[in-house]
């Protein structure tokens, strides 16, 4: 049973339908030349322009929308792949980066063979082992290249230390911070002599220097060559403090390293001092 309320919602849907049959009939005929522009038909054209008029007005909406949505999806494609672009410049810049760092410490790296007329065999540190009691590191040679034990570890920086255990491919190596390590070395401005021990933690001291010897914060201690190890003249580190109170007899020296264990990626065996 159909309500009041259906029954006029029916009338008026009928009426606009009947109304807009009604305009096309007008419109068709006033196209075709066969009726004149009539007050009827200016009453229909003036009812439903606004309504075509918001009509398409919607529908150009609609349409920016859609097409304002697919640039937005457009943008967001480009803005991904410009994304990926970055990262992957980014990762070759790090590269580059990282291969000319190491061309520059290889440089200097072989030059002090050169100016120093060693043999040498460069290795790269492959492993670290420090505990209070020692200081390792292993490298990537061994007797297969000519490494022995016994033989001198350097960069251009200075000593790093000696050769304790050789194997076909890899090598063990003592560096002179290890409690163990004992150098015999100089003070390069006065030839004073002493002997450069390990005290663990990255840490050396100088021993031995007779009281009296002229000796000095920021004096370079250089190996002497006794001991038949490592080469005369080649830099084990400068002094840091000195402490004329350790012993009536001596001076007890602390010896800041020339090299920097802790970014140590490459170094020489010597192994011919010419």
């Amino acid at each position: 049973m159909y309500t009041r309320r259906t029954l006029e919602k029916r009338r008026w849907k009928i009426g606009l339908f009947l109304l807009g049959i009604g305009m096309l009939m007008v419109l068709t005929l006033r196209a075709r030349g066969q009726l004149e522009t009539t007050f009827v038909e200016s009453a229909i054209t003036s009812l439903f322009l606004p309504i075509q008029a918001e009509a398409t007005r919607l529908f150009h909406g609609i349409r920016n929308l859609w097409y304002g949505y697919v640039y937005l999806v457009e943008v967001q494609e480009e803005n991904l792949r410009l994304q990926a672009e970055i990262s992957r410049l980014k990762e070759e810049r790090n590269r580059l980066q990282e291969q000319l760092f190491r061309y520059k410490r290889l440089q200097k790296l072989f030059q002090f063979p050169q100016q120093n007329a060693f043999t040498v065999t460069p290795a790269e540190v492959v492993g670290l082992d420090a505990s209070n009691w020692s200081e390792i590191l292993y490298i990537n040679k061994g007797t297969r290249q000519g490494v022995q034990k016994g033989m001198a570890v350097v960069t251009h920086e200075g000593i790093v230390g000696q050769i304790i255990q050789a194997t076909p491919y890899f090598s063990k190596v003592m560096l002179i911070t290890d409690a163990r390590s004992a150098v015999d070395a100089l003070v390069q401005r006065t030839r004073a002599r002493g002997v450069v021990v390990g005290r663990g933690q990255r840490i050396v001291e100088m021993r031995y220097i007779p009281r009296g010897a002229d000796i000095r914060r920021g004096d370079r201690i250089i190996s002497s060559g006794m001991g038949g190890i490592f080469p005369k003249g080649i830099e084990v580190g400068v002094v840091q403090s000195i402490d004329e109170h350790a012993s009536p007899i001596f001076h007890s020296v602390t010896i800041l390293p020339s090299v920097d264990f802790s970014r140590l990626e490459e170094v020489l065996v010597i192994t011919r001092a010419n």
